[in-house]
């Protein structure tokens, strides 16, 4: 996964101009890679992209109403590779 080895650089240096790269992470430490890297990469080479943390809520049962409990996070990185 992220946290261990190089995946995103290997990735992003096997990626053609224009290509889209996307990556997915669910822990602290797969989101502490995903922020490093943009932060190293982004502007470079004309690399453009963005960092989203996508939140998803299940309706359950609360005594006799429903509220929203949350699901564990994900964060994405999106970036585009320059030309």
């Amino acid at each position: 996964g992220l946290s261990s080895g190089n995946l995103l650089e290997t990735c992003w240096n096997a990626l053609k101009p224009g290509g889209r790269l996307v990556a997915n992470a669910v822990t602290l430490e797969g989101e502490q890679k995903l922020l490093q890297w943009q932060n190293k990469n982004s502007g470079k080479s004309g690399a453009s992209g963005d960092l989203t943390r996508l939140s998803i809520s299940r309706a359950e049962k609360i005594g006799r109403f429903q509220g929203w409990k949350e699901i564990r996070s994900v964060i994405q990185l999106a970036v585009i590779k320059g030309h």
